[in-house]
């Protein structure tokens, strides 16, 4: 592993380009530590914004990256250098810049210069940028695949849904009999779960979960993320917490219990009402 330093105009750009994402604003706004710091008492002006947050990350990075180069290799390189122009970036340009800073701003032996707090905002963005396409999701909301590719499923109804709501992040579970269930937080904070074997649809409250809870893994219990976690250990408390649609009414499966999920006859315009009517 290498240390690769950078200037500050290319930081500076990075983060006029990134703050100017709107699909990254609720990951960037929803993260614990900027949530805490805009709960104080404070007045306005001084409040972290997207711009104004995404700036500071960006120059803490700058300073976190000059310090991992001078100790990796014993220069003194300085930190306040004359000003240039912020250099202009894509967003897929600022987005592949913005992981190569992730990368530079550790030394060899792993050891990074930034608090935990600006560094656990740096990976929600990271992980942010795995999930948003850069070229064309960014502008229409919504997630890829792996592949770059439109992320869909394998049911008409909930693609229609997910279409409607532009969800931030993914993560699909089993209850453990086999049952299939998945899970996409949606930018306020809420999560939208659909359980297919029991033809369930349910959102939990706003400002419940962030990125992180759908890509870190869970050492402590050894799940997968918080979001199986509290499937699957807290019995759906938060998960399930308002019913959207109910598994054999009028919206729903016929009287036999068609395990088919597409024979619901609910729209994505209907669920949208009534996500808004219980949040």
């Amino acid at each position: 592993m290498s240390v690769i330093v950078y200037e500050y105009d290319e930081f500076e750009g990075v983060a006029i380009t990134l703050s100017k994402i709107k699909a990254l604003e609720p990951v960037v706004m929803s993260n614990s530590y900027v949530k805490e710091y805009n709960s104080r008492q404070m007045p306005e002006s001084f409040k972290y914004t997207m711009e104004s947050v995404i700036g500071r990350l960006l120059w803490y990075m700058y300073v976190a990256n000059r310090v991992a180069y001078s100790l990796q290799y014993q220069e003194n390189l300085k930190i306040f250098e004359d000003e240039l122009p912020a250099k202009k970036f894509t967003d897929t340009e600022a987005a592949d810049k913005f992981g190569s800073f992730m990368y530079n701003i550790y030394t060899n032996n792993g050891t990074v210069f930034l608090s935990k707090e600006w560094l656990g905002l740096a990976e929600d963005i990271s992980e942010a940028l795995k999930f948003l396409n850069i070229t064309s999701r960014y502008a229409k909301g919504g997630l890829v695949d792996t592949n770059g590719n439109k992320f869909t499923t394998k049911h008409k109804v909930v693609n229609e849904i997910i279409d409607k709501v532009k969800p931030i992040a993914y993560s699909g579970t089993d209850s453990g009999g086999g049952f299939e269930h998945d899970f996409f937080l949606l930018p306020n904070g809420s999560v939208l779960s659909f359980h297919y074997a029991t033809g369930g649809m349910f959102i939990s409250d706003k400002n419940k979960y962030t990125v992180s809870d759908f890509t870190e893994p869970d050492d402590e219990y050894g799940y997968e993320n918080k979001i199986s976690k509290d499937f699957i250990e807290e019995e759906d408390i938060e998960l399930t917490k308002h019913e959207l649609v109910e598994p054999y009414d009028e919206w729903g499966y016929d009287e036999e219990g068609d395990s088919d999920f597409d024979t619901w006859k609910v729209s994505a315009n209907e669920i949208l009402k009534r996500i808004k009517k219980v949040q």
